[in-house]
């Protein structure tokens, strides 16, 4: 693989980078092929798709479009419907393949603990062990598990999940179920992967305890509010960050921040997320399973 994001080692010895491009809201159901294409021209080498989306051909048609190798390209995909809907990952698996046109993924996750229809937690877990086993998926693991799922979802795997991807923003970092969340993936070698990094910058009600001190850290540094709360979340984790953008440059803008940006520094990192607890918000699954 090639590019030129940093990445993380996952416990499964893969590696993945640090910085993804959703395809959630505001793409939801629509061809966003020419924003995934703006992306890869980016240098952005890592997406994050999702059943649930209806959108994911959109992955596969940007990349048959691209000129580089599939093997240069990391691709998140998620299952799970919402609502009472017989479905599996095998069959959501075999779907996501046949729509991007790919032989395999890099990271299939469960989507959340309640889009898993009629099947137990176990027997899900089960058949994505074995779709991992078939090399339909290099790695497998789970989205918006909080502490006690990811409890119950010991009990029974043979391979524990190599990521657990939540929202996680300076607004919900403080919440003890977003502590809890992270504390059980770490002591498991879960990475953890973040999403809805930048939901503070899009609330309109009050109050908005992190503007103040992000505008400061801002002019300090020389970075935008977008690039220091996306390296605030992905050094608060340690794993991947997903975000979502039509605009090139802001494509670009989130590159700039971990290409050759340095880390933030303790003190901006603590500032930050003190400002946070000022306010709770989490936009979903709210509340957060404990």
């Amino acid at each position: 693989m090639s590019w030129t994001i940093p990445d993380i080692t996952l416990n499964s010895g893969n590696k993945i980078p640090i910085l993804a491009f959703g395809t959630a809201a505001p793409f939801f159901g629509t061809d966003c092929s020419q924003y995934i294409s703006q992306a890869l021209r980016a240098g952005i080498r890592h997406f994050d798709t999702a059943q649930l989306y209806s959108n994911q051909e959109s992955v596969g048609k940007a990349l048959h479009q691209w000129e580089g190798n599939r093997q240069d390209v990391y691709i998140t995909a998620k299952w799970g419907l919402e609502g009472d809907v017989e479905n599996d990952p095998k069959s959501a698996l075999e779907e996501t393949l046949r729509l991007m046109e790919t032989d395999y993924v890099d990271m299939f996750l469960m989507h959340s603990p309640i889009t898993l229809s009629s099947l137990s937690m176990k027997k899900a877990w089960a058949m994505m062990e074995q779709l991992k086993d078939q090399g339909k998926c290099k790695d497998i693991g789970v989205s918006n598990f909080g502490s006690l799922d990811i409890k119950r979802l010991s009990e029974a795997w043979k391979v524990v999940p190599a990521m657990n991807q939540i929202e996680y923003s300076p607004y919900n970092s403080h919440d003890s179920r977003s502590i809890a969340a992270v504390q059980i993936c770490k002591d498991h070698g879960i990475a953890i992967s973040g999403f809805g990094c930048l939901q503070p910058l899009s609330l309109k009600n009050e109050p908005h305890p992190l503007l103040s001190v992000l505008a400061e850290v801002s002019e300090r540094l020389n970075l935008n509010e977008g690039q220091i709360l996306l390296k605030w979340a992905q050094q608060s984790i340690g794993g991947p960050v997903v975000t979502i953008t039509d605009k090139t440059d802001r494509m670009l803008e989130d590159i700039h921040a971990f290409q050759q940006q340095p880390a933030l520094s303790d003190s901006v990192m603590d500032q930050i997320t003190k400002a946070g607890r000022g306010r709770y918000y989490r936009g979903y699954l709210d509340p957060f399973r404990p």
